[in-house]
């Protein structure tokens, strides 16, 4: 009896301690380190869903947010110091700049591995960042089509006015937003056009539709005739500058405050019925404004259209291309979870990864309808979305389509407005996904020349006279270095024989 008691508790005493090391196994979690430029998303430090991310996958996330304009500083800081975080969430292309400092981890050989996470980009946006057979990067693919320009249509019909098909059809819709009281408060406080936020790095994109009628787009270099332009320095770009110097210092129709104006402010002036018209994302207005902002509460009679065909002089017309890849996200190549790294990554392109990064829990922030698909957010996923935490994972592998796809389906008012940006005629950049030496040296500093001399031209700080100084400071400053290396580039890559054309 002594004898099978004494089994008998070394037999519990021996499953408690395989359950107990068992338990402890279950609790080790290898630690994913991630940092990335501002996305507009919040870390929530108790967040439910990187919690639950992190027991699928067996890691322990930690993401740091950079503010945009200060994240190339920390990544270079973070090299300079070999402490470069498991993975890396470029802005655009930036990440090609740091292929050479051997920071990044070659993915090349692993992606073989992980042909699911592979498969969630097309193969347009992997050849983007593919470098001599080689890539650094996990391109996420956006859509081309994402810009609009909203006009209030319940103001065009107070004041007996169509949709403005022409440049000087749009000076008349902004000169009667502006004066003649359109929301017919009895008060002068609208302003024709204002700004949602930046585009591309540049505030003066709220001008995005009269550049279009002059046939180009700020930053998106074109090809004619075997040549290559850089559109900001062309007869057509100071002629664009000239009709927004019109509409901002001569008729006073544009929001004097364009170029200082926070994001969330101009959200609110668009909201109060101060602005007629603005440019921003497809979604802009239906989910920021409406649905976040509760325009529809605050100005029930509110109505808006999208007019991306106002056409200039020559006939021309349309809104910017949006870049394919928004955003890249590397790895380290110090990083001591590299197949952690990728095994995370394939979890969030996958079904069940991209509804739980991106939507939440089913039947706690999101129910489905009886064959299981998305029906709609429960009032706790609408908050938790409002309070910018709630897809915060979702942005390192983004399938875009299928979320577009879900926004529009929950939200049937929302297809036309996906629709009018995707169909719209569209300014694509020639180089874009094209890096070099000389544009990494000289482009920050050109972007903040571009930048300063346009308003100085728009707001008449600078007569338009002087635009030659302008493309002479432009190209002193690395202008037809840059433009040389992306032909250059480009040619190699493609076969082509392209020279400068300014």
């Amino acid at each position: 009896m002594k004898k099978l008691v004494s089994l008998l508790l070394a037999m519990i005493l021996c499953f408690g301690c395989f359950g107990g090391l068992s338990a402890l196994a279950e609790e080790e979690r290898v630690p994913i380190s991630i940092i990335s430029f501002d996305y507009a998303r919040v870390v929530k430090e108790d967040d439910p869903i990187r919690e639950k991310i992190g027991e699928i996958t067996g890691t322990e996330v930690n993401v740091n947010i950079v503010p945009t304009d200060q994240f190339l500083q920390k990544v270079n800081l973070m090299i300079a110091a070999n402490d470069v975080p498991d993975l890396i969430r470029f802005n655009g292309y930036d990440h090609f700049q740091y292929i050479d400092t051997g920071a990044l981890l070659d993915l090349t050989p692993y992606l073989e591995k992980y042909p699911e996470l592979k498969a969630v980009m097309p193969q347009e946006a992997w050849d983007l960042v593919t470098v001599d057979g080689h890539i650094y990067t996990i391109p996420n693919y956006n859509v081309p089509g994402k810009y609009s320009y909203y006009v209030r249509q319940d103001w065009l019909e107070n004041l007996g006015l169509k949709q403005p098909k022409t440049l000087e059809e749009l000076r008349e819709v902004l000169l009667a937003f502006t004066y003649n009281d359109p929301d017919g408060n009895g008060v002068d406080d609208t302003y024709g056009l204002s700004v949602h936020e930046m585009i591309g790095g540049m505030e003066v994109t709220c001008f995005m539709p009269v550049f279009g009628a002059y046939g180009i787009q700020p930053n998106r270099f074109f090809e004619k005739d075997g040549k290559a332009y850089n559109p900001v320095l062309t007869e057509n770009y100071k002629q664009a500058l000239e009709f927004c110097h019109q509409l901002y210092a001569v008729d006073k129709v544009v929001d004097p405050d364009i170029f200082i104006i926070q994001s969330d402010a101009a959200l609110q002036n668009i909201v109060n019925s101060k602005t007629g018209t603005t440019v921003g994302w497809w979604a802009t207005i239906c989910e920021a404004v409406n649905d976040r902002l509760k325009m529809p509460s605050i100005c029930p009679e509110a109505k808006w259209v999208m007019c991306n065909d106002i056409t200039g002089p020559n006939g021309d017309y349309g809104m910017m291309a949006n870049n394919l890849n928004s955003f890249t996200v590397s790895i380290s190549a110090n990083s001591k979870n590299i197949e952690k790294c990728f095994e995370l990554l394939t979890y969030l392109g996958s079904d069940e990864g991209f509804m739980l990064s991106c939507y939440g829990e089913e039947g706690v922030h999101y129910t489905v309808d009886e064959n299981g698909k998305f029906l709609a957010r429960t009032e706790e996923g609408t908050l938790a979305m409002n309070d910018m935490w709630l897809d915060l994972m979702s942005q390192y592998v983004y399938r875009v389509m299928e979320y577009q796809e879900i926004l529009c389906t929950i939200n049937p008012g929302y297809r036309e407005f996906q629709q009018a940006a995707m169909n719209a005629k569209l300014y694509q950049n020639l180089f874009e996904g094209i890096t070099t030496e000389e544009s990494t040296i000289y482009l920050a500093d050109l972007n903040q020349i571009l930048l300063d001399w346009s308003v100085k031209f728009i707001t008449g700080k600078e007569p338009l006279e002087n635009f030659d100084e302008f493309v002479e400071d432009y190209k002193a400053n690395g202008g037809d270095e840059v433009l040389q290396s992306y032909i250059d580039v480009y040619n190699a890559r493609k076969g082509t024989n392209l020279v400068a054309g300014n």
